[in-house]
């Protein structure tokens, strides 16, 4: 209800899984014609995202927290083999492996994105 009546705005979705599961911006996509940036580091929940069509820019990357973009590792985590996001996501600390990242400062990802006029 907080952007009730807000049509066509801007958001930017920091883990945005599947791009469905859980989307704190879905709604504002499909019922109030927002757009925006969808940022998802797992590779395997970006790979889904991709394919959901949303109607928004995806980057298979983290946030930075700095100025500037750099390599991080990261936790990366098996996937679930019933198939079942939720329960993926509960079981996600069991079986993780190590992964290097890119971290990329939202700045750069809207100038790559010409997003210039909203950040």
């Amino acid at each position: 209800n907080i952007f009730n009546g807000v049509n066509n705005g801007f958001f930017v979705e920091a883990g945005a899984v599947d791009g469905e599961f859980l989307s704190n911006t879905l709604d504002l996509e499909i019922h109030q014609n927002w757009t925006g940036l969808l940022v998802e580091a797992d590779g395997d929940m970006f790979h889904h995202l991709k394919k959901r069509g949303r109607h928004a820019w995806s980057c298979h990357c983290c946030l930075s927290t700095s100025n500037y973009p750099h390599r991080e590792v990261l936790v990366k985590y098996s996937s679930n083999k019933e198939g079942e996001l939720g329960k993926a996501m509960y079981a996600r600390a069991h079986g993780s492996l190590a992964s290097a990242q890119d971290n990329t400062p939202l700045n750069i990802l809207g100038t790559s994105a010409d997003m210039s006029k909203v950040i």
